[in-house]
């Protein structure tokens, strides 16, 4: 059995993800930018003779936030085909801005 100080609790934390939901979707994000950049490596091979260690396979991730309602989305992309600049204050997409991304 649940106590009283959790449900409370529950229903404070769904209200409160309602109330973030709302935000985020009446948001224009007009402030959003590539806030950070991570990398996920699948498989390492090391070169016996040279000691050296590659990956073979990785994927590239670029998260894209709007500071004015909390927004976030990660996005894959590819070095060879997309790149990003800075432009005044922020990080823009060759393949789009992160107004977009994220409103999409």
């Amino acid at each position: 059995m649940v106590s009283e100080e959790k449900l409370r609790q529950y229903k404070e934390d769904a209200l409160r993800d309602e109330y973030d939901e709302e935000r985020q979707a009446h948001c224009i994000h007009e402030n959003a930018y590539v806030q950070e950049f991570r990398a996920t490596v699948f498989k390492i091979v090391k070169n016996y003779e040279t000691d050296e260690r590659t990956s073979k396979k990785f994927d590239l991730e670029a998260e894209h936030y709007c500071p004015d309602c909390g927004k976030t989305k990660w996005v894959n992309f590819d070095l060879e085909e997309e790149m990003y600049y800075r432009l005044a204050d922020r990080w823009i997409s060759v393949t789009g801005e992160s107004k977009e991304i994220l409103e999409g």
